[in-house]
């Protein structure tokens, strides 16, 4: 798993800052950890890109299936291909 949150680094990287949201930060990561070879890192957002666009579109449209099970929108698709030609 990627993330790209700069506040969620500074919280994994400090334990004092972890501590002060330790049962947060514990259920995080033991709930992260409880899938078999899971492991988390730090990506800057230039590489999630696509993942960002897709979090920003299922929040503020409000969708609530699967975009797999519906095929996604159009402008994904062409984001997709898009990023593979750089």
């Amino acid at each position: 798993m990627e993330f790209s949150a700069l506040e969620v680094k500074k919280a994994m990287d400090s334990s004092l800052l972890c501590s002060r949201t330790n049962q947060s930060c514990s259920y995080v990561l033991a709930t992260i950890f409880s899938i078999r070879d899971a492991k988390i890192n730090f990506v800057s957002s230039s590489c999630n890109l696509i993942a960002n666009l897709i979090a920003v579109s299922v929040t503020r449209d409000q969708r609530l299936q699967s975009y797999v099970a519906r095929n996604g929108p159009a402008w994904l698709s062409s984001q997709i291909c898009q990023e593979a030609s750089t």
